[in-house]
């Protein structure tokens, strides 16, 4: 038997006693008694151990207050012919992760209601001019008073409007495949958002089929590995809602994600596989019990059919950026954000601005800094669509995204001076680096150094899930902190 997809626990009278029922009048399908059902919490079934493995037995998960009884070791079809294997265990519910606050959070700030995650821009199917923001429906209309036109606030900022949504929190038991909501945003903010978060820029749907497949949870605290276990149905708890059983997600994904977990308002992060492609929403997470597994998403194919949207294309119209989710980009944007004016108009000074915004936070910072001043340089002595000069280079449109109007690091990279160490080491190294592609002597010249990067013109954040397109099958020629170099970029 292939079970996905699941059975809800709605049952049905027939003549041979209640069943769950998966489609109307399916004789196959498994028999559950009414007193199992009212106790029933959630259906887990593992992946296999690979694509053509076969079907591990079925885990169904009671409450603790659940009689003996009700602990099935089979189930058998309404007609009898059938029986599967089952274990039942005793596991505590499933609880959304919308409670707290942190950078990239989203809400909606008409109800007030708890933040989450916003996890991709996506386009409407009909009109490919609308843009959507995308998250879970529990996150932006987690309350029974949510309705259309809300708004929809994320980063501390009202950015969109609240279109669609399923479930409908506080409708009766709503079972649903889904729990996703879009906001409708301008191209402008779309731009804006993407250029803070990069990962919001998915162009590409993937798929997972079997045990411990890799995947990634880009939460607000930077990405969360995990692996995959397997197909999920249960009932979910909405900590908005009066009750605990406030709907039924069908055939969800279950994982196991790494230390230290997911955690309060990462509900509506996006789950992507190791290509970096979309798989579905994070939703909630799940106390430990007997199963190994302690998260719990929707995939994405049925969320974009639902809510009749689609992917983007990297086109323009607020999807620019796709392909650009770091600090450097290999060819001109077609959309040109706004860039910040500089305190100073000296090419130190900018220079030194843009190497701290990049790399102050690494562990040699020094090092990290001398790095990307030899980014600039060699971007100068190229004298390409980049720019000439070390400003024009440091300020080109989606380059070094410090700059951008938008990005976090802007305020303190515009207010930062010289009671700031690494700002002054920024300063020595930026002061040698000018001098350096000038052809003069610097008293700080060791600070600069010898380029550790071999000539790159390119680099990116190995914090990163995704890799930007332009380094997909590339070999960096260096690493440097948390920074791999490319030297080979057309």
């Amino acid at each position: 038997m292939i079970w996905p997809p699941f059975c809800p626990p709605i049952v049905g009278a027939t003549a041979q006693g209640p069943r769950l029922l998966c489609r109307p009048d399916y004789r196959s399908a498994p028999v559950l008694s009414e007193l199992a059902a009212a106790h029933l919490l959630w259906l887990w079934r593992p992946a296999p151990l690979a694509p053509s493995s076969p079907w591990l037995p079925l885990v169904l998960a009671f409450a603790d207050d659940a009689p003996g009884g009700c602990l099935l070791t089979q189930l058998s079809s309404a007609d009898g012919r059938q029986r599967w294997p089952v274990r039942s265990i005793r596991a505590p519910r499933c609880v959304q992760q919308n409670v707290g606050t942190s950078m990239g959070s989203a809400r909606n700030a008409t109800c007030n209601g708890l933040p989450g995650t916003a996890a991709a821009i996506l386009r409407g199917r009909r009109d490919a001019s609308r843009l959507f923001v995308l998250s879970a429906a529990h996150v932006f209309a987690g309350s029974p008073d949510a309705s259309v036109d809300d708004q929809i606030e994320i980063d501390g900022h009202v950015v969109a409007r609240l279109r669609d949504w399923q479930p409908v929190l506080g409708a009766w038991r709503p079972q649903t495949p889904i729990d996703a909501a879009i906001a409708e945003i301008s191209a402008p903010q779309a731009d804006v958002l993407i250029a803070r978060h990069p990962g919001m820029a998915q162009t590409h749907a993937g798929n997972l089929s079997f045990l411990d497949q890799p995947l990634s949870i880009l939460c607000q605290q930077g990405p969360l590995g995990a692996r995959f276990r397997g197909w999920w149905s249960g009932w979910v708890d909405a900590p908005e809602v009066p009750g605990m059983r406030d709907y039924w997600l069908e055939n969800g994904l279950a994982y196991l994600v790494d230390e230290p977990g997911t955690g309060p308002g990462d509900s509506g992060s996006a789950l992507v596989d190791a290509r970096g492609q979309l798989l579905g929403l994070h939703c909630a997470g799940a106390p430990r019990s007997e199963v190994d597994w302690n998260a719990l998403g929707c995939p994405i194919g049925p969320v974009l059919e639902r809510l009749g949207c689609r992917l983007g294309d990297g086109s323009r119209h607020g999807l620019a950026p796709a392909d650009n989710p770091v600090r450097v980009r290999a060819a001109s944007p077609a959309v040109t954000p706004r860039v910040a004016d500089a305190p100073s108009k000296s090419s130190e000074d900018t220079l030194a601005r843009t190497i701290w915004g990049e790399a102050r936070d690494q562990r040699n910072g020094a090092v990290a800094m001398a790095a990307v001043a030899h980014v600039v340089l060699n971007r100068c002595r190229k004298k390409s669509w980049w720019g000439r000069t070390i400003t024009e280079v440091c300020r080109k449109a989606w380059q070094f995204t410090c700059w951008n109007v938008g990005d976090p690091n802007l305020k303190k990279l515009l207010a930062v001076n010289e009671a700031d160490s690494q700002f002054v080491l920024a300063l020595a190294i930026a002061g040698a680096a000018v001098a350096r592609l000038d052809g003069r002597q610097h008293a700080a010249s060791d600070r600069l150094g010898d380029d550790p990067t071999r000539g790159a013109t390119h680099y990116y954040s190995e914090i990163l899930s995704v890799p930007p397109k332009w380094a997909r099958g590339k070999q960096p020629c260096a690493q440097i902190g948390r920074h791999r170099f490319f030297n080979d970029i057309a």
